[in-house]
């Protein structure tokens, strides 16, 4: 196993830039975090997981601190791939693989591409497939069908789901709307 020095990182992985951090100490764990687009900064301290492993967290292409893809390469073939990419460039041979959301997507595809390449698979909060997710999701929500947020960020989730964003400016507006749906601390603001 290679030498993983806390810190921030950037390096070319299947041409794309991709940026990650590595903390903690203890076995080697690559973290995906969910999306697709969500900033990895997001889950800052892991809920001191990093007391015990050592955590790389990677920014999946098109987010955080990562550079896009060229065309459409946004499947989960093309994230799982990234996650492998990664995996040889730091000579990990089978590290902790954990993925939330849609990184629990990628992690589960990650698992099936690469079944040998990797010690031990952690999923929170994550779907087999979009569809089953988005359907869960859509009746989830109604449970906040009385606060005063719900209108706007439940038109959010709604325009996301259709597609009706064009930059990523513009899906940023829509996540920061839809995010009171996922943290408890935000729907105070």
């Amino acid at each position: 196993m290679s030498q993983l020095i806390p810190g921030e990182y950037d390096v070319t992985l299947n041409g794309v830039h991709i940026h990650y951090t590595v903390r903690g100490s203890g076995p080697a764990m690559i973290a995906h975090s969910g999306g697709p687009g969500m900033d990895a900064r997001v889950w800052d301290d892991f809920a001191g997981i990093d007391n015990f492993v050592t955590i790389v967290a990677i920014h999946p292409r098109g987010s955080g601190l990562s550079g896009p893809a060229a065309g459409e390469a946004y499947l989960l073939p093309d994230y799982a791939s990234d996650v492998q990419a990664l995996r040889l460039h730091l000579g990990l041979d089978k590290p902790i693989l954990m993925g939330w959301s849609h990184g629990g997507m990628v992690a589960m595809q990650f698992a099936f591409t690469y079944p040998d390449r990797l010690s031990k698979l952690i999923l929170f909060d994550t779907s087999a497939y979009f569809g089953e997710f988005l359907g869960d999701i859509e009746g989830a929500v109604q449970g906040f069908k009385n606060e005063p947020w719900f209108e706007t960020s439940f038109a959010a989730l709604k325009a996301e789901w259709d597609g009706h964003y064009k930059t990523d400016e513009d899906m940023s507006r829509l996540w920061a709307e839809e995010m009171k749906f996922y943290f408890q601390y935000l729907r105070q603001n």
